[in-house]
């Protein structure tokens, strides 16, 4: 049982109180219903809804800034909060009693609702305004220590990529991570978290348009990374995320030497592929598609690590940092920094003498884990 079904089943009097939500449509509850509409349908009184990246629907495309609107299926007015601002304002709370939150989470630190929470928590407590977040899994399923780093250097790294000091992969959910936050930042905020009941998944749709299926949200922390560098990633193809390549890619070769490793987890085979738009529009790339065999096993930023490194040494004539601007960085300089949360990271990563102690070293966070970790067990 999700968080939100037990909200729905509970008898909390806040129920009654005008509410706002911030969610997309993929956001479910067990009934196969958006969560807006079950919390409606219930007797919830909802009075408006805010949006994170992707808009209501979770389906507009990456980076693109999101007007306010309509909601059509609850016909509730939408706040966008990845357009102009991406923090609710004063008056978008004044005529609330409380907050609700219900999103997704995929476990990655550069997958933005997570940031979008955080800002939502800091207004609600500027505001005075309580906030319910409505639990569910994490949807990378990890196990309880597999996280990868670096962790986010704030003073030189902090974006919409990643505010706060956070490894790139984690395993807690969005309710474990805003008490985790709200206790480091010190945070002025009354939030009850409503637990769910399981971690298993059900009714799985994209939350996003890219994250088509459980492999691409396994996958994406390896191949997202590499959006800071000039290789595609399989954007503008039906497989995004699935593969890495670029014109002056030797696929073979690649693959003989990713055979050569043996990476845990994750298996590939040459592909060649063409991206109808993105990077390298309408040109062919050679490179691997991938596929994960073990989920805890695999770690996909020590193999986003290799790969940058392998590319440093037989590509550095071609190898080059990338821009990816968005509604939030709308230059896109320093992508790959804000990425990774590296400050000089091209230079660190993209370069033919970084060794595999140092990757491990660079990678590992779990002291991080351990802490945070011993909090929530403390909580609980």
């Amino acid at each position: 049982m999700l968080g939100v079904d037990r909200f729905i089943l509970s008898s909390d009097v806040i129920k009654k109180s005008r509410a706002a939500l911030l969610t997309n449509h993929a956001t479910l509850a067990s009934s196969g219903l958006p969560v807006a509409l079950e919390l409606k349908r219930s007797g919830i009184n909802l009075i408006k809804l805010f949006s994170p990246e992707h808009g209501i629907h979770s389906q507009d495309e990456d980076g693109k800034a999101q007007s306010n609107q309509i909601d059509p299926i609850t016909g509730l007015p939408v706040i966008s909060l990845y357009g102009s601002t991406m923090i609710p304002q004063e008056n978008d709370l004044a005529d609330i009693d409380y907050v609700l939150i219900d999103l997704p989470s995929i476990g990655c630190r550069f997958y933005t609702y997570l940031w979008s929470i955080t800002y939502m928590l800091e207004a609600a407590g500027r505001a005075g305004k309580k906030v319910v977040l409505l639990n569910r899994p994490n949807l990378s399923q990890r196990v309880a220590a597999q996280c990868e780093g670096p962790l986010l250097d704030e003073s030189s790294c902090a974006s919409f990529l990643g505010r706060w000091r956070l490894p790139i992969t984690f395993p807690f959910s969005n309710g474990a991570m805003a008490q985790w936050f709200i206790h480091e930042r010190n945070m002025d905020v009354e939030m009850q978290v409503v637990a769910h009941q399981s971690n298993s998944i059900n009714n799985f749709v994209p939350p996003s348009p890219a994250m088509s299926d459980y492999q691409t949200i396994l996958i994406y922390p390896f191949s997202g990374l590499l959006e800071g560098i000039n290789v595609s990633h399989g954007r503008g193809t039906s497989y995004p995320f699935r593969v890495v390549g670029a014109p002056w890619i030797d696929a073979i070769a690649f693959h003989e030497e990713f055979n050569r490793k043996k990476f845990a987890g994750i298996k590939a085979v040459p592909h060649f592929f063409q991206p109808m738009w993105s990077r390298y529009e309408k040109v062919f790339c050679h490179g691997l598609y991938f596929t994960v065999t073990d989920a805890t096993l695999f770690r996909p930023v020590a193999l986003a690590c290799w790969v940058m490194h392998y590319l440093a040494t037989n590509y550095p004539q071609q190898l080059q940092p990338a821009t990816y601007p968005t509604a939030a960085n709308p230059t896109g300089e320093r992508h790959l920094d804000l990425l990774t949360g590296l400050s000089d990271s091209f230079t660190i990563l993209c370069n033919s003498s970084i060794t595999s102690d140092e990757i491990e070293k660079l990678t590992g966070c779990q002291d991080w884990f351990e802490k945070v970790n011993h909090f929530l067990q403390d909580k609980s």
